[in-house]
């Protein structure tokens, strides 16, 4: 048993659903269970004296616990050791040093850290350096025709994947909707579709779809997205992704999955990030359509007759 759980153990027993935690956290071996306060072992799977499923409650008391942030966790606990070292001071001292002792490690909070988050185009910026570092050009983090000349079939995914754009930016407005159909069904393997391959349908009409993906859960059915497109049997001729809202109390969720693949749609269309319009339409569920860089961009959503869902589709063409 660490420090701290011998100090706790000893002075305080748990008494409320954070408190178990807290004890669980500090390596305790026994709390009371939370039906009947019989003391237990905090391995048990079952107290033995009411049948609570301790082990259940625990893991999802632990999870509630783990997704408050680090600074709450802090406060929760600092109060906590006040309230509980404040009647004697000889254990105000003790707790006092253990709560140091603790924020110091980071040893309460796993070792979270409050960290910027970087944008994905500081991402490839830095990505980009990197690269053009290992091959002897110009660290300047821009993707150009002279960083493309050095990307071999091994190098990076995400460098090849912005050479693409930049090749696709680079050619005439016209073409930019005409890439390979192959790279287009296969553009958003990464983010979970499974691409069922460029298909012939009839006469000069070709196209491809990818399997649902789950965004979420829910019963009978999650939100779920997928990627159709259509053409000739060279060229692209119009790109959708379709979400479907099932579960109305996850749509953020499932909105900001849209934004994301819509973005790396129109990367390899046009080689152009998502305006702040299209991503607002987006989540307002709003009608809205925009060119960009010769890529006509609409989005729409329609409500199901039945009043259970709806679909919103973002449409690519050119």
């Amino acid at each position: 048993m660490s420090l701290h759980g011998l100090a706790l153990s000893r002075y305080y027993p748990a008494t409320s659903d954070m408190d178990i935690i807290i004890k669980v956290e500090f390596s305790m071996t026994i709390i009371k269970c939370p039906e009947c306060n019989k003391k237990v072992s905090q391995n048990a799977t079952q107290c033995p004296k009411c049948g609570c499923h301790v082990a259940e409650i625990l893991k999802q008391k632990r999870e509630e616990f783990d997704n408050l942030p680090p600074f709450l966790k802090t406060i929760y606990v600092s109060f906590k050791i006040v309230i509980w070292g404040i009647t004697n001071p000889i254990k105000t001292v003790i707790l006092a040093f253990i709560l140091l002792t603790f924020l110091n490690s980071n040893d309460f909070i796993g070792n979270e850290k409050v960290t910027k988050k970087m944008t994905q185009t500081e991402l490839d910026h830095e990505l980009v350096m990197n690269f053009q570092k290992e091959h002897g050009l110009t660290a300047d983090g821009i993707i150009g025709p002279n960083t493309c000349s050095k990307v071999s079939p091994n190098a990076d995914e995400r460098v090849v994947q912005l050479c693409d754009s930049f090749k696709i930016a680079s050619a005439p407005i016209e073409t930019m909707i005409k890439t390979k159909p192959a790279y287009v069904c296969s553009a958003l393997n990464s983010s979970g579709y499974e691409s069922k391959g460029w298909t012939h349908y009839s006469g000069n009409n070709f196209g491809c779809s990818t399997s649902y993906a789950d965004i979420g859960n829910g019963t009978p059915l999650a939100n779920n997205i997928a990627l159709y497109a259509k053409g000739s049997k060279t060229q692209v001729k119009e790109v959708k992704l379709m979400l479907n809202i099932n579960q109305r109390a996850q749509e953020k969720q499932a909105q900001e999955v849209l934004a994301e693949d819509s973005e790396k749609v129109l990367e390899i269309l046009a080689g152009q990030e998502l305006s702040l319009a299209i991503a607002e339409a987006i989540y307002s569920k709003s009608a809205y359509s925009e060119t960009i860089n010769g890529i006509e961009v609409k989005v729409y959503t329609e409500e199901w007759s039945t009043g259970k869902g709806y679909e919103t589709l973002v449409v690519f063409s050119g």
